[in-house]
């Protein structure tokens, strides 16, 4: 009589739908359109959207026409505001990067104030440094 043998196939440890998945994600966010890109669609699509309702007006009926005003209005404002927004969303950006480093400062310094009230080394340390209460 034969001992029983467990069998133990070898499944593979990754799988293929996942990895597709995160593929796809990874070129997704790679071909992403980023923030100057939305305000600049949104700009543009505004201005056609008076545009085109100027258009309408001015037409008469006249389909071809207006298409063809609307595509150069449209191309003509993608020229016209591309330097700017791409400025504006830079300077955002930085600001917005700026203010979450000076958040994170006086977290770690409140953080390090709160260790140091409960650590008299630290608390002493901090005293020799010449620090003080980050909010008094």
């Amino acid at each position: 009589m034969s001992t029983p043998t467990f069998v133990s196939p070898s499944f593979p440890t990754r799988h293929a739908g996942a990895d597709r998945v995160v593929r796809a994600g990874r070129a997704a966010k790679a071909l992403s359109v980023g923030g100057s890109g939305m305000l600049l669609a949104a700009v543009v699509s505004a201005v056609l959207v008076v545009a085109n309702q100027a258009i309408d007006a001015w037409t008469g009926g006249h389909g071809l026409m207006a298409w063809a005003a609307l595509w150069a209005i449209a191309f003509a404002t993608l020229m016209l505001l591309l330097g700017p927004v791409r400025r504006l969303a830079a300077g955002i950006r930085r600001t917005a990067e700026r203010l979450d480093a000076t958040r994170r400062a006086a977290l770690a310094a409140q953080q390090q104030w709160q260790t140091g009230l409960a650590d008299a080394a630290m608390l002493a340390e901090i005293s020799r440094s010449g620090g003080s209460a980050p909010f008094r």
